[in-house]
C-alpha cells in the first residue's frame, strides 16, 4: 500500500490514523504541554515533525509534535549529583580519619616512650655487668689499673668511698698477700628503671686466691647497684652488699663496699 497520505487519515511511520484518533491524540498532547512555551509547543528541539502529505509535495506541512519526553541538562546535572556520597556519609568518614590519626599519634608516643625505656633498661644492665666484672677481677701485681677501671664507674656516694677505700693502704695489702680475684656473674637483671635512674640486682660468684689460703676460697657476692644516668652515660651512685664473701682474709684480699656494722646500742641502765 503506498504511503502517501488521504484526506481524513494521516500516515505515520507506515501506520495511518483515523481523524478522530488524531483529534484524541492533540488532547494528550495539549494536556502534556499546557504549561510549556509556545516555541516549544510548537517545535520541540527534540520532537519529530509529521505531515499529512509525502516530503516534496509542496502541501503545508503539520508541525505539531509527537509527545516525547524532555531531559535538561539542568536535570541531568541534579540527577547525577544525587547519585553522590551524602554529606553526613563525609562526615562521619571525616571523623573516623580524625580518630585514626590520634590514636596513631599516641601509639608513636607509646610506642617512642617504650622503646626510650627498653634503651634505658638495657644500657643500665650493661653498666652495672661491667663494673662488677671490674670491683670482683683484680691482681696485685695489676692493681692501681684495677682500682682506676673500678673507680671509673663512680659516682655521688660512691665515688666518695671508692676514693677513700681504693688507697694505699689497701694497695699495699694487696700486693703483700699477693692476691688475686676472680668474679663471674651467674644472675643479673633491672629491679626497676626510669629515664636517670636504675636499680639493678647480681649475683657474683667470686674465687679469691693469695699467699695464705692453701686452696682458693669461693664465695658468693649478692649486691643491690643504683645507678644514676649522667651526660657521659650510666654511673654508679650506691652499692649495697647484701651477702659479703665470708673469707677470713676478706679485708686484706679483696675490696668490699659493705658498711659498717653498726655499733650495738647499750644496755639500759637498771
Amino acid at each position: 500500500m503506498s504511503e502517501r497520505g488521504v484526506r481524513g487519515v494521516r500516515t505515520v511511520g507506515g501506520f495511518r490514523a483515523s481523524r478522530r484518533a488524531r483529534e484524541a491524540e492533540h488532547l494528550e498532547d495539549s494536556t502534556q504541554w499546557g504549561d510549556a512555551p509556545p516555541e516549544a509547543q510548537s517545535r520541540p528541539a527534540n520532537g519529530t515533525t509529521v505531515t499529512d502529505h509525502p516530503p516534496g509535495s509542496g502541501q503545508a506541512e503539520d508541525t505539531r509534535a509527537e509527545p516525547y519526553v524532555v531531559v535538561t541538562e539542568g536535570a541531568g546535572r541534579r540527577r547525577r549529583a544525587s547519585t553522590g556520597i551524602p554529606r553526613w556519609l563525609v562526615g562521619v568518614l571525616a571523623v573516623i580519619a580524625g580518630i585514626g590519626v590520634a590514636f596513631a599519634i599516641l601509639f608513636g608516643i607509646w610506642w617512642n616512650g617504650a622503646r626510650v625505656q627498653n634503651a634505658n633498661r638495657a644500657a643500665a644492665e650493661q653498666t652495672g655487668r661491667n663494673f662488677l666484672i671490674a670491683l670482683t677481677n683484680f691482681d696485685s701485681r695489676t692493681v692501681n689499673a684495677d682500682f682506676r677501671r673500678i673507680t671509673s664507674y663512680a659516682t655521688g656516694d660512691f665515688a666518695k668511698q671508692a676514693q677513700q677505700f681504693f688507697g694505699p693502704q689497701i694497695r699495699q695489702q694487696l700486693e703483700a698477700t699477693q692476691a688475686q680475684s676472680r668474679g663471674e656473674i651467674s644472675s643479673i637483671y633491672v629491679q626497676s628503671a626510669t629515664s636517670n635512674s636504675a636499680s639493678v640486682y647480681a649475683v657474683v660468684d667470686q674465687t679469691i686466691v693469695n699467699r695464705n689460703f692453701n686452696a682458693p676460697q669461693a664465695d658468693e657476692l649478692r649486691v643491690v647497684l643504683t645507678l644514676n644516668k649522667l651526660s657521659a652515660g650510666w654511673r654508679v651512685g650506691e652499692v649495697t652488699v647484701l651477702q659479703a664473701p665470708t673469707s677470713n682474709s676478706r679485708s686484706a684480699s679483696t675490696p668490699s663496699t659493705t658498711a659498717p656494722a653498726p655499733a650495738p646500742a647499750p644496755a639500759p641502765k637498771p
